[in-house]
C-alpha cells in the first residue's frame, strides 16, 4: 500500500529540514528532501498527500504545488 511520510534532516548549521517521503511495501519510492523548516506544514501537507490518495505520477507536481504556496 502506498502511503506518504514526513521525514526531516539537519543542514550543516544544524536547522531542521522537512521533506516527504512515498513509501510503498517498506520501500522509499520517491522522496523529496528539504522542502520547509515548517514541521505543521510539512505534516498537514502529508496527511492531505495520504487522506486524497496521492498517486506517484502526480508526486512532482504536488511537491510544486506546495513549494508555490509555502514561498
Amino acid at each position: 500500500m502506498l502511503h506518504y511520510i514526513c521525514t526531516a534532516q539537519k543542514d550543516e548549521l544544524q536547522n531542521t529540514w522537512y521533506g516527504v517521503a512515498a513509501v510503498q511495501n517498506d520501500i522509499i519510492q520517491v522522496h523529496a528532501d528539504q522542502l520547509t523548516q515548517d514541521a505543521p506544514a510539512a505534516q498537514l501537507f502529508v496527511r492531505r498527500m495520504n487522506t486524497c490518495g496521492a498517486s506517484l505520477l502526480h508526486f512532482p507536481e504536488l511537491i510544486d504545488d506546495f513549494l508555490a504556496q509555502e514561498y
